[in-house]
């Protein structure tokens, strides 16, 4: 292929030519980085949020269940817990249930916005990384605070006798510490290689 240029306004030409399409590959170029770069910031914000809402999460579970319930957190027993009981009328069994029953209840009111919190980041984490090891850990967090969840139940339903009373060990299990921490732990290597710094 051979071009010949008789005039100054042909070298023009030629030359606005191959730098129009020049731009126009850099410009897609350009595009293209941009969008890498973002999707990298997009995974990052999510990376992070996520990871700020597990840590969440797990300090309201050690929260909820911890072993020790102060005196003020059950105080003032509600009226709709006592459902027209006048306090004085209860055995003292049926009045320490109750008094488990509004600590607990007070706990869960304070854990309900990190549950939410917490399937909606499962579902981000889905979407956007993909990673059987992210699922499968959600599922271990949400699992082991469900088996919290299920002895707080029926601790609280039921009036107190020995097979309640072993619901407290699955409520603040002896190494409840521990765990949090492991999953902590674990949190952060699973979301270190996702987190840009």
């Amino acid at each position: 292929m051979c071009i010949s240029i008789t005039n100054g306004s042909d070298l023009g030409s030629l030359l606005s030519g191959i730098g129009t399409i020049l731009l126009v590959i850099a410009g897609f170029i350009g595009i293209n980085n941009w969008k890498t770069i973002k999707a990298k910031e997009q995974k990052n914000e999510v990376a992070v949020q996520s990871l700020a809402n597990i840590f969440k999460f797990l300090d309201n579970i050690q929260t909820v269940c911890a072993p020790f319930i102060h005196v003020s957190e059950y105080y003032i027993i509600p009226a709709e817990i006592l459902d027209g009981t006048p306090l004085e009328s209860l055995a003292p069994k049926e009045k320490s249930r109750l008094e488990l029953v509004t600590a607990y209840s007070n706990r869960i009111k304070n854990i309900n916005d990190s549950i939410k919190n917490i399937y909606l980041t499962n579902v981000q984490l889905e979407c956007i990384f993909d990673e059987k090891e992210i699922a499968e850990f959600i599922d271990a967090i949400l699992k082991y605070w469900n088996d919290r969840y299920k002895a707080i139940y029926i601790l609280t339903r039921y009036t107190p006798d020995e097979q309640t009373e072993k619901m407290r060990d699955d409520v603040s299990p002896p190494n409840l510490e521990n765990d949090i921490k492991e999953f902590k732990n674990r949190a952060k290597v699973i979301f270190k290689k996702h987190i840009i710094r």
